[in-house]
């Protein structure tokens, strides 16, 4: 098999696994709990070096979104309106 026909199916996997836990609702939560303290939501400029720190944390979140949008949006839209409604319970 050649490197760029591993890579491939490498990568399919990864998708898999990622289609996997968002199709539950519980992987849909912790998913969504990783974007949320990744904090790709908001901006991470505070005008001093903890910028650097959390432009770090959310450039790997950003990784994770980038697989989700990649494997499965919808569910990514399905996770933030869960998302939505939970917190509007949680009141």
């Amino acid at each position: 098999m050649t490197d760029k026909a591993t890579q491939a199916m490498e990568r399919q996997i990864q998708i898999d696994d990622v289609r996997a836990v968002m199709s539950t609702v519980e992987g849909r939560r912790f998913i969504w709990r990783i974007l949320e303290a990744g904090n790709i939501f908001r901006k991470c400029f505070t005008g001093n070096s903890q910028t650097f720190y959390l432009e770090g944390k959310r450039e790997l979140t950003l990784e994770f979104y980038a697989d989700v949008m990649e494997a499965c949006p919808e569910l990514f839209w399905k996770a933030q309106k869960e998302n939505t409604i939970n917190k509007g319970q949680a009141k």
